[in-house]
Order: structure tokens, then sequence, then C-alpha cells
């Protein structure tokens, strides 16, 4: 299954914009007819549109060129610039978000240690 899966992510990413990938999860009515199309529960194929949000997938042509001895030192160093970035703000987004949560979690024993005492 895992095979499929991946193999409908890359067709997916090659076939449609993330703006149509985005449509199409706002959309059960296209949902239910793809996952009937394709022979897979409604629910698996949500998260294999979702997937491909979350992280779309770059075809071996596209790497082959991108990385050839052909391709500009420029175009290299942007995709590997924006493949940091991603890495690094997902990276931030969690922290963030823990930090926040400990924050609040704090806060919140804080508050009910001083209704205690009161």
């Amino acid at each position: 299954m895992d095979t499929k899966f991946n193999h409908l992510v890359e067709l997916l990413n090659d076939k449609y914009s993330t703006s149509q990938l985005d449509a199409m999860l706002k959309d059960p009515n296209y949902l239910s007819i793809a996952s009937i199309n394709l022979g897979i529960p409604t629910d698996t194929f949500q998260k294999i549109v979702e997937r491909c949000l979350e992280k779309p997938v770059i075809s071996e042509e596209s790497k082959t060129f991108i990385w050839g001895p052909e391709t500009s030192i420029d175009l290299k160093a942007y995709v590997s610039g924006q493949e940091k970035g991603y890495a690094q703000g997902n990276d931030a987004g969690f922290g963030k978000g823990a930090t926040v949560a400990t924050i609040g979690i704090l806060g919140i024993l804080a508050a009910f240690a001083i209704s205690k005492n009161k």
C-alpha cells in the first residue's frame, strides 16, 4: 500500500497545482468521486491530497535537471536554500509551538496555585 500511496502522491503533484489540490480538499463531492475512481476510501484520498499540499514531491527528471552539470550554480543554490528554509521553518514552528504550550501550561498552573491559596 505504501508504494501505491507514494505513486498517487507523485501523480497528483505532477498533474495538479497547489491551488487545485487545495480546491479538491475543500470539495467533498470531488473527494468522494475521485476516491471511488481510484478504488480507495475517501478519507485515505483526503490524506493523500493533504500530504501533497504539505510536502510536494519533486520528480526524478526535475532532480536530474536541477543537480545536473549543465545547470547554473544560482539555481542549485536557490533550490538548496528552499529545502533548508523549509526544514528550518518546520523546526522553528515546532519550537514556537512547544514554547507557547509550555508558557500556557505554566500560566494555568500558576493561576490554579494562586486560586488555591485564597
